[in-house]
């Protein structure tokens, strides 16, 4: 009778007892736990990425809305002007607001030595006050002067004569005035009236765009003015994009029907490289634009190149004005490195999340 009992006994506690787990069963256990957790994290991060890119395409667009009804309210010449980022000079991180361009006058000497020359004409501003006009930014290459004032021709300055780097009175212009220059003599005191950059909109600072986020001018499709003649120069300083009061685009930017402003992660900028087929990247031999699609941050040597599905373009229109955001099509039928057509969806209405 006591054997049974105690056997019923250690037969219920056998029951009861709670079996402990294996080490392998742990390991396992522990090593699952890992992947999900690495899984979640890169997903995490990923659509973090992508909302980072989509909140800098927005909050151009509402800078870019805001400068337009600027123009129409003020009936003035509104814009916001692309600041280079200061790591990299093919890539813009931040905006800025400015106003109409300004304008003053002078009188200057033409060099009849070089009016003949088809690649410019030199002429000599009068006056000590165009050094301290030179040194507070306002004139540079790419300035207009209209010669004679009021009724005369515009021109483009295309170099500024320095001696160290003082403004010395030069100008090139980007082609000869073959009307009022002379050939036996110097013309004296011809009036001509100097259009000055656009110049910040009153305390507007810089409005940086979110964090490691960039426009990837490469990628891009800007006016031919602000593009470098090499890879390793720098874009134009000055991009500006301004509104008229009619709210459509005037300056370079009028001479394409759209630009297209191409959002994305800085750190996959620096990344792409493919010397075999002239993508543009640090380092390589041949340039050309735009440059879409492009090679993968993780693998920049990769034979296929692909766009991240978050990178993101804001388009705007210069006859009309209105600005847009849509994705970059990475269609690649040809398996080359580029897309078909990247721009395909902005010019078709597309507009991203759809």
């Amino acid at each position: 009778m006591i054997n049974h009992l105690l056997l019923a006994r250690h037969e219920r506690s056998r029951k009861h007892r709670r079996q402990a787990f294996t080490l392998i069963e742990m390991l396992v256990v522990l090593a699952i736990m890992l992947i999900l957790i690495a899984v979640t994290v890169a997903s995490f991060n990923y659509s973090i990425a992508g909302d980072r890119m989509r909140s800098g395409a927005r909050q151009l667009q509402s800078l870019l809305i805001g400068a337009r009804d600027k123009a129409i309210y003020a009936k003035e010449i509104r814009g916001i002007r692309l600041l280079l980022d200061a790591n990299d000079n093919h890539s813009v991180s931040a905006v800025q607001y400015i106003g109409a361009p300004q304008r003053q006058s002078g009188t200057l000497t033409f060099n009849s030595n070089s009016t003949g020359d088809s690649t410019g004409q030199t002429v000599s501003l009068a006056g000590a006050q165009w050094a301290s006009v030179y040194r507070r930014g306002f004139l540079r290459i790419g300035s207009r002067i209209q010669i004679p004032s009021d009724t005369g021709t515009w021109y483009t300055v295309s170099a500024v004569g320095l001696t160290g780097s003082t403004f010395n009175g030069l100008l090139t212009l980007n082609r000869p005035n073959r009307d009022l220059a002379s050939t036996s003599s110097n013309i004296t005191f011809v009036p001509f009236t100097l259009e000055f950059a656009p110049g910040v909109l009153g305390d507007a600072q810089p409005v940086p765009f979110p964090r490691g986020v960039v426009i990837d001018l490469d990628g891009s499709q800007v006016p031919s003015t602000w593009v470098p003649s090499s890879i390793a120069a720098s874009y134009s300083p000055q991009m500006d994009i301004l509104f008229t009061p009619r709210g459509t685009i005037v300056g370079d930017a009028t001479t394409l029907g759209m630009l297209h402003l191409h959002f994305a992660d800085a750190g996959d900028v620096t990344k792409w490289n493919d010397t075999g087929t002239g993508i543009s990247g640090r380092g390589t031999g041949v340039y050309t634009v735009p440059t879409l699609p492009i090679l993968p941050a993780d693998n920049p040597s990769s034979a296929t190149p692909v766009v991240a599905k978050d990178h993101i373009l804001v388009t705007i229109s210069a006859r009309t004005g209105n600005v847009s955001v849509h994705p970059v099509n990475p269609a690649n039928s040809t398996n080359t490195s580029r897309a078909d057509d990247p721009y395909f969806f902005a010019e078709t209405g597309q507009v991203a999340g759809k």
